[in-house]
């Protein structure tokens, strides 16, 4: 996430055997930039923590308050978290929305410091609207830059390797890629190492049920809602491919559980859609039913009925 911070440091000072702290300096700016500043990086604080809709009311507000004193740099920070806050909510177009707003301020200020945040917003929307040709050549000049950080080139190379598997072309290559991108300093983390075991179970079906229980793992242990879902999802599918449907069954509703609370609109869809095949399978015919009409029901964008979906479909503790 994108965030304006300023760090203030309380000094110490020792006068012979006496130690005394010295007043937090005051900070001369206006209130109102403050309390921007606060918003957004309570916005980012919650975005970390998967709470999307605190985050978007913080994002919001801070938004809110940076046009209020016409702050270039503010506004296109708190476009671009919204953007990926309501991306990451399955609102694809908003997200789109707002990543334009951000441009628009961007080019009309000349403000420099985004482009490759924009770049990495608009691949991710390009991929979730299906538009894997124009997301591809949005990473291009990205991948080819050799001034990236490394955060942002593993980033990108994370999105090209997803774009390779959906087009199925090069997919060792980018994986391999990607997993090289992790040695450099600061990329070993845990989210970075849980995808890269995804991808790798995605690319070798007979490894792939220890390669998803090492991603599990790890999202587990970094409470990463949407890793946690999106690995159970996987595996539900490589579940079905071997037949085992009661056990993908059960996955698929534990995913569902998370997408919820969530509220990712388009990958409650896809798992609806999934459940309702699989009841199909099991003979379960009423529950296949029931999952087609919430899937379809959820192509109404003003949908906030999460509540009732979790009740339909709660199998806990199953």
């Amino acid at each position: 996430m994108i965030k304006v911070q300023r760090t203030f440091i309380i000094a110490v000072f020792c006068l012979g055997t006496v130690a005394c702290a010295s007043a937090p300096e005051i900070d001369p700016r206006p209130k109102l930039l403050i309390s921007a500043e606060k918003y957004l990086e309570l916005g980012v604080e919650n975005y970390k923590q998967n709470n999307f809709s605190k985050a978007q009311a913080h994002f919001d507000r801070a938004l809110f308050l940076y046009r209020n004193t016409d702050n270039p740099t503010g506004i296109i920070s708190s476009c671009l978290n919204i953007a990926k806050t309501k991306l990451s909510s399955g609102q694809v177009n908003s997200a789109r929305n707002y990543a334009q707003q951000a441009k628009i301020v961007i080019e009309r200020e000349q403000v420099n410091g985004f482009d490759n945040h924009i770049t990495l917003i608009e691949s991710s929307i390009a991929i979730e609207d299906n538009q894997i040709d124009e997301a591809r050549q949005i990473l291009e000049s990205l991948l080819n830059k050799t001034s990236s950080n490394a955060s942002i080139k593993t980033a990108a190379l994370q999105n090209r390797t997803r774009i390779a598997f959906i087009e199925n072309s090069g997919i060792e290559s980018w994986v391999k890629q990607y997993a090289e991108a992790l040695n450099k300093p600061g990329q070993n983390t845990q989210l970075n190492r849980a995808r890269l075991l995804r991808f790798k179970a995605a690319l070798n079906p007979d490894t792939a049920k220890e390669k998803l229980s090492g991603a599990l793992s790890l999202y587990r242990e970094t409470a990463h809602s949407p890793g946690i879902a999106a690995t159970l999802t996987e595996w539900a599918s490589h579940d079905n491919t071997n037949g085992d449907y009661p056990a993908a069954t059960n996955k698929l509703l534990r995913a569902l559980f998370i997408r919820t609370n969530l509220q990712d609109r388009k990958k409650i869809q896809k798992i609806l859609q999934q459940l309702s095949t699989n009841y199909s399978q099991l003979g379960q015919t009423s529950k296949s039913e029931r999952a087609n009409y919430w899937q379809k029901k959820l192509d109404n964008e003003i949908f906030e009925d999460w509540d009732a979906i979790r009740f339909e479909f709660e199998n806990y503790p199953g």
